[in-house]
């Protein structure tokens, strides 16, 4: 894991144990190297007690009042 992160084990090993707290940075890369869910990077941030990126902030999206759905509630072809 250390190599892939490309820090010393050492270091990974002070991660790991709560010795030195995680950067931004390492989150971002071990939140890619598992593939992690927003919802999971989120929570490894807030437990890092790190700033959350902007990208990571829910977003409500605006969902038009009117649509072209049919009964089934699936999108028409028109």
């Amino acid at each position: 894991m250390a190599a892939q992160l490309g820090i010393s084990e050492h270091y990974y090993r002070r991660l790991e144990t709560g010795r030195r707290p995680m950067s931004s940075g390492t989150i971002a890369e071990v939140s890619r190297l598992f593939t992690l869910h927003p919802d999971e990077q989120l929570a490894l941030y807030r437990c890092a007690g790190r700033p959350v990126p902007p990208l990571l902030f829910r977003i409500t999206p605006e969902v038009p009042t009117t649509s072209a759905t049919t009964s089934t509630g699936c999108l028409s072809r028109r």
